[in-house]
């Protein structure tokens, strides 16, 4: 009778009920108390249920009757390192395999158990000791598998996964974790196979789709990654994530109508979180429109945040990051003060996020560096090296501890990047951006530089936190953060204009010199012809390689007067990063610019050296207006080749304006645009008035690059800000 119970409480529990398989289990231990299997099955049960504290006791009971069965060490080590124990479970399963050996369950665990405590070649030991035992397991193959990918083994751990396919060609985690490791190795196309197939045997699986979808986006197949989110949604019509990747999706390919409908939906899936429509109405297009359209989009926003509560939600981060939800990246192009609707946006989020005011004090100075750190997200480690690599070189190391706080996987890239940098250290950031708020705070850093807020989800709701006692933040992206917690914005007197204070949250720290050491770029030893180029022997050449959303209407006609005044002009873009960007922009010369339309040309996206022959050909080098040049000023400037600036409102349109300041040259310098078309159309048209600022340019640019001068400005800066913060603590 006792055995029939206990064995129809197993199969219930292998059947995963474990309602029915208590009840049974109970009721034979009122029956038969000193039941061994019984008991340890009942603290099973327990630990099944959460509850691992009691699945000790009853496991401990069934060794008192059978101390030598080697299961019940087991889980009886299972349960215990559920409550943090793992020293103690170790013993546990050591205590099993000296009754049996050859005990694969106990291995493994042993295995798992060891690696936690950094124990590799030990645990590597157990986990092929475990093989040779039960070389048929697709579990242990995956297990192991996962312990090699996380040693960094990856080919070793593909061949792991390849055999647990071979051996279950139906088991969708072997599929799943094979692709996985595809996808982090870069094989794309054998990714996708692997998540299709983990896809099919599991459908209901979430983390597939979402890894397929981002297998084809790396294959450069956006079709494939919206149709894998599309598939998701009609297994799970109800599906939030699916619903919110679409709309990122077609966000990102400028489908604004499409992704408003489709925030839309999950708004009316999830009506008790106010972050959809403030994410429908965050939804700008990236080309600027006319000022009047953009205004009203700008106060719809700011109306959508007024009339969304956010005290009342209850916003996750992980989802916030998933939605991307941060101050739309296009607004920095209208040519508008951005610091109202980015501050209001930021303490929404703050609010809903349920972020609390706090302050974290810094480290006693006396005896002790700065400790500095950098942060610096996903895709943005080699402009980080561009704008800041100069300041890593030359700050002095007397003064600071400098850390990078990078993403885990990109560690090794960023140390590849800095060669010669041998005592930088690493903040290692995990993959799920809530762990990174607690292993920066845990970095016990004194400064956080953040060298851009708003190019990505993760930079934006950093700052957010507190994450150490002062925050900064810089021209690596040219507008206020509005976050309440950060503190400052280091800018330059040579690129802010009086009113500077009032664009930004943040106190504004301004600089005499430009705000970066920049590195002056490696020219190439010769340069493509306008022939190789694809580009016009005898026209005049107007050059403009800006992003395409830096193009305002503003400046059509500008554009269309240089058109007019010469007959011999092409003017040379570059296509944006999506097609849309480029069809939108033509559309729009057609209609504003329809007479010369046809004389302004595109070309396709260029690789760096084809970008440098590009600006030694032209005759002018034309800015943008509102938003112009910042890192390419250097690169045009280097060469030699002048660029026309009408310096605008805001910093982000005056950093070529700095630079010629930096170098007491201001010949290229418009105060209308009329005064703009005058200097473009006389420089391309004019060689030798073209050739004798060329040769002023190569003579002063050598002011703008490797300025020392400007790291030790801002060593002080950085020494004045943690004295500041010291003394309000």
């Amino acid at each position: 009778m006792a055995n029939s119970l206990f064995e129809k409480a197993l199969r219930h529990f292998n059947q995963g009920n474990m309602q029915e398989a208590n009840r049974l289990c109970q009721t034979l231990l009122s029956n038969t108390p000193d039941h061994a299997q019984g008991l340890c099955l009942q603290g099973m049960i327990s630990r099944q249920t959460g509850q691992s504290a009691d699945a000790i006791q009853f496991i401990t009971r069934a060794l008192e009757k059978e101390p030598s069965n080697p299961n019940f060490w087991n889980h009886l080590g299972l349960a215990v390192q559920d409550l943090g124990h793992r020293h103690e479970a170790i013993n546990m399963y050591r205590q099993g395999l000296a009754f049996k050996q050859n005990h694969a369950e106990l291995l493994l665990n042993l295995a798992t158990a060891l690696t936690g405590e950094g124990k590799i070649s030990e645990a590597d030991d157990c986990y092929q000791q475990a093989l040779a035992l039960n070389d048929a397991s697709v579990e242990l193959r995956i297990n192991y598998g996962n312990f090699l990918m996380a040693q960094g083994k990856s080919s070793q751990a593909i061949q792991q996964y390849q055999q647990a396919v071979q051996q279950q060609a139906s088991h969708w985690l072997a599929h799943f974790n094979l692709a996985n490791a595809y996808l982090q190795t870069a094989q794309y196309e054998l990714a996708i196979q692997h998540f299709e197939s983990a896809v099919t045997a599991n459908p209901g699986f979430e983390k597939s789709y979402f890894f397929l979808a981002h297998a084809y986006k790396q294959a450069g197949n956006p079709d494939g990654e919206l149709e894998t989110y599309q598939r998701l949604a009609e297994y799970d019509p109800d599906n939030l994530f699916a619903h919110v990747r679409m709309g990122v999706w077609h966000e990102a390919k400028g489908n604004i109508q499409d992704a408003y409908a489709l925030y839309e939906k999950v708004a009316a899936l999830q009506p008790e979180q106010p972050l959809w429509p403030i994410r429908a109405a965050s939804l700008f297009p990236a080309m600027p429109q006319p000022d009047a359209v953009n205004l009203q989009a700008r106060q719809a926003l700011l109306d959508s945040l007024t009339n969304q509560q956010s005290g009342n939600a209850s916003l996750d981060l992980n989802q916030a990051f998933e939605a991307r939800c941060q101050p739309p990246s296009y607004l920095a192009y209208h040519g508008k003060n951005d610091c109202e609707i980015k501050s209001r946006f930021a303490d929404w989020m703050v609010n809903a996020l349920g972020i609390q005011p706090e302050r974290l004090p810094l480290r006693p100075l006396t005896g002790q560096k700065i400790r500095l750190g950098f942060l610096v997200t996903e895709n943005h480690e080699r402009v980080f090296k561009r704008v800041m690599g100069g300041y890593l070189t030359h700050l002095n190391r007397d003064l600071f501890d400098i850390q990078i706080a990078c993403p885990e996987s990109r560690v090794a890239g960023m140390q590849s990047l800095f060669p010669e940098l041998r005592d930088l250290n690493f903040i290692a950031l995990p993959n799920r951006i809530e762990p990174c708020v607690s292993t920066l705070q845990n970095a016990a850093l004194d400064i956080l530089f953040y060298f851009e807020i708003g190019t990505d989800p993760k930079n934006y709701l950093l700052s957010l936190f507190r994450c150490a006692p002062v925050q900064c933040t810089s021209w690596g992206y040219p507008t206020t953060s509005g976050s309440p917690n950060m503190d400052y914005y280091i800018s330059s007197a040579l690129i802010e204009p009086d009113d500077a204070q009032t664009h930004y949250r943040e106190k504004l720290w301004l600089l005499q010199n430009l705000p970066t050491c920049y590195t002056r770029p490696n020219i190439p030893q010769q340069f493509k012809s306008r022939h190789e180029l694809n580009l016009p022997d005898q026209a005049n050449l107007y050059v403009c390689p800006q992003t395409l959303p830096k193009f305002h209407p503003d400046f059509d006609n500008i554009l269309s007067q240089i058109l007019e005044r010469d007959p011999e002009a092409d003017i040379i873009l570059v296509e944006g990063l999506y097609p849309h960007w480029t069809q939108t922009l033509k559309a729009r010369f057609q209609e504003t610019i329809p007479d010369f339309a046809n004389r302004i040309r595109f070309l396709p996206q260029l690789a760096y050296e084809d970008y440098l022959s590009l600006i030694s050909a032209a005759d002018v080098m034309l800015d943008t207006l509102h938003f112009g040049g910042g890192i390419t000023s250097y690169e045009i400037l280097s060469l030699g080749t002048p660029i026309v600036t009408l310096p605008g409102a805001y910093m982000r349109g005056r950093y070529t304006l700095g630079c010629y300041q930096k170098m007491n040259f201001h010949d290229c310098v418009a105060n209308t645009p009329e005064h703009y078309v005058d200097l473009a159309c006389r420089i391309a048209t004019d060689k030798h008035y073209r050739e004798s600022l060329r040769s002023q340019i190569l003579q002063q640019n050598h002011v703008l690059f490797e300025d020392v001068i400007v790291v030790r400005e801002l060593e002080q800066c950085l020494i004045s800000l943690a004295n500041n913060a010291r003394q309000s603590d």
